[in-house]
């Protein structure tokens, strides 16, 4: 007889069923934490301020190393599950992402965790991305640019898959 398990399963169960898949999703990829959980602002890469925030940050926030986007920088990863701080660097699966745009530049988020993330994380994660867009589109306006931010939904795994293996990141 199998026992009910509550709370975050033991191991990870990547959401992909192909084996081939599981694999690459189950894989730890090397990240560098850029924001701590509560964080307030984001910077650039020379310290200018990139984003101002009213509220603290619900999650950790990085980049996968070595990687690089369709808008020349590593990808974005969000993190959950865990509470880096600034300047750690970590090995995480990547288990789904919001199919992110920017300026009219996919800029996707990707999802890491020690495992899944659940229905009320993917949720939550949904509602501030969608804020975030909202707030990038006015700084957009008011920047005078024309291009605006939106979410598109979720990657799903093969996507996440496929823009790791052409951003070029090492599995850790």
């Amino acid at each position: 007889m199998e026992l009910p398990r509550s709370g975050p399963p033991l191991w990870p169960e990547p959401l992909c069923l192909a084996h081939t898949l599981e694999a690459i999703v189950a894989t730890a990829f090397p990240i560098h934490v850029q924001l701590p959980v509560g964080a307030f602002a984001k910077r650039t890469a020379d310290g200018r301020l990139d984003y101002a925030s009213p509220l603290p940050l619900p999650f950790a926030y990085g980049e996968i190393e070595g990687s690089l986007a369709r808008d020349g920088m590593p990808l974005d990863v969000v993190i959950l599950g865990v509470r880096p701080a600034a300047g750690d660097r970590i090995a995480l699966p990547i288990w789904d992402g919001v199919d992110f745009e920017d300026e009219g530049v996919d800029d996707p988020k990707l999802i890491a965790a020690p495992w899944p993330p659940n229905q009320l994380q993917r949720s939550g994660l949904m509602a501030f991305f969608r804020v975030l867009a909202t707030a990038k589109t006015v700084r957009a306006i008011v920047r005078g640019r024309s291009g605006r931010a939106r979410v598109r939904g979720w990657l799903g795994s093969e996507r996440c898959v496929a823009l790791l293996a052409q951003s070029g990141p090492g599995g850790a």
